[in-house]
């Protein structure tokens, strides 16, 4: 019976605490400055552009992400979240030429 008790009296403080966090995330997102630089903006589009995009292609199942990037010879192994952020970066910025002076293949390197 007492853990119970103790329980119960740890979800009531708890309640308070989280309406504390609320509020300061509230105030945080406040003193964060209206008005973005150009510069700011920009990444911020191309960001939106980027997330988007992997947003849909989370709709997928990874062996479709995976027969999409073999089909451009773009490296397919990985994890779901880096099959995803690979496949949009490429889709949003498409596939690299060859190298102009020796033909070489440049990739994205995202393996860890």
């Amino acid at each position: 019976k007492s853990e119970v008790k103790s329980e119960v009296k740890s979800e009531v403080k708890s309640e308070p605490e989280e309406k504390g966090k609320k509020a300061k995330a509230e105030k945080v997102k406040k003193e964060v400055p209206e008005k973005l630089s150009k510069a700011d903006q920009e990444m911020k589009k191309h960001s939106d552009k980027l997330f988007g995009i992997r947003e849909k292609l989370k709709e997928l199942p990874n062996s479709a992400l995976r027969q999409m990037l073999d089909a451009n010879n773009v490296y397919s192994s990985g994890g779901e979240v880096t099959i995803q952020a690979r496949l949009s970066d490429y889709m949003l910025h498409g596939c690299p030429a060859p190298c102009p002076q020796c033909g070489g293949e440049m990739r994205l390197d995202d393996r860890d």
